[in-house]
């Protein structure tokens, strides 16, 4: 678990300085989040995960190609140790395994990225929220 702490005060140093690579960082957050919430329906379609692309703040009005998407999944799986695979009816999900567990490093992770996203993303939260640093505590 200590490397994973590691991991993410080595990642919240080196993207403060980039914001591009922050940018690439909340889109791997998005698509975890957007197929991890179609769990219940048993996946998601690459068309679907298109199209609520095209809605998101974060495409700027690109579209998600197929391989970019691809692409995506892999950096996603290397970077979060998250397996996404594809299913009956080609429906994307997680393989959960322990990523999601209350409590666990992972998970924290992917809800702190996942904080900070949506309060970077929001202007009338910008202003108004003050994240503190956690990486200096560990």
């Amino acid at each position: 678990m200590q490397h994973i702490f590691l991991l993410f005060r080595y990642l919240c140093t080196k993207l403060k300085k980039q914001n591009m690579a922050i940018n690439q960082l909340n889109k791997y957050v998005w698509l975890v989040e957007t197929i991890h919430r179609a769990r219940k329906r048993g996946g998601i379609t690459l068309k679907e995960i298109q199209s609520r692309w095209k809605d998101s703040d974060l495409s700027e009005g690109t579209e998600l190609s197929r391989r970019t998407f691809i692409n995506n999944l892999h950096s996603i799986e290397e970077l979060f140790e998250i397996c996404i695979s594809c299913g009956s009816g080609y429906r994307y999900y997680i393989e959960y395994g322990d990523c999601f567990e209350e409590g666990s490093a992972r998970s924290w992770m992917l809800n702190a990225f996942s904080l900070n996203a949506m309060v970077g993303n929001s202007h009338k939260l910008k202003e108004r929220v003050l994240l503190e640093d956690i990486a200096e505590k560990l």
